[in-house]
């Protein structure tokens, strides 16, 4: 179902694989994606596994 909705919103999707809403921007991450640190404008979403430069600690605090 997520991979749908991805291939869905592709061309709404900018560099990074971000795609950005008038309130919050969301980061498709995929395994080699470079994430951006979350916040309270930045959703990093998991397509299917963390990637390897991504930190739970981070994104939990």
């Amino acid at each position: 179902m997520k991979l749908l909705v991805l291939e869905n919103l592709k061309r709404k999707i900018a560099e990074n694989d971000v795609l950005t809403t008038s309130m919050m921007k969301l980061q498709f991450c995929g395994a080699n994606t470079k994430v951006i640190p979350a916040s309270s404008s930045i959703l990093p979403i998991m397509v299917h596994q963390c990637p390897d430069n991504f930190s739970t600690v981070d994104y939990f605090e």
